[in-house]
């Protein structure tokens, strides 16, 4: 019998937190982490298969996450850090909402700091 297959190896970084997976929402532990993807044989990663890809919120019940190839991740973290600075910028001026890009309806600006500092977080524990 041949065991073959794919999945991810050499995982580093590893982020680990409870949260609502987006893909089963159930509540549960997932996982963040710099790792890449290899066909095995027999378990021994033998074949590399594509780049090395930072996975945000994988979670233990589906095991689907994010993948952000390691070359998007650091525009992404410079945006996430530009935007989080605007809106710390508006609550100093007294403004309590902001409109997402891409949105029409007004959002607490406290929310927006709190997903985008546990965002912020995930990342940049995975881009170092």
């Amino acid at each position: 019998m041949l065991v073959y297959g794919s999945r991810m190896y050499f995982k580093s970084h590893v982020v680990k937190h409870y949260g609502i997976c987006e893909q089963c929402g159930s509540l549960t532990k997932l996982r963040s982490y710099r790792g890449q993807k290899f066909g095995h044989l027999y378990f021994i990663p033998i074949l590399p298969m594509g780049s090395k890809s930072q996975i945000l919120d994988e979670c233990s019940q589906c095991d689907m996450g994010t993948h952000l190839p390691l070359d998007q991740a650091e525009p992404a973290i410079e945006k996430m850090q530009a935007e989080f600075k605007q809106w710390i910028e508006k609550i100093q001026e007294g403004t309590t909402e902001v409109t997402p890009e891409g949105s029409n309806e007004s959002v607490n600006i406290g929310l927006m700091i709190a997903d985008s500092a546990a965002s912020l977080y995930r990342m940049n524990q995975l881009s170092s």
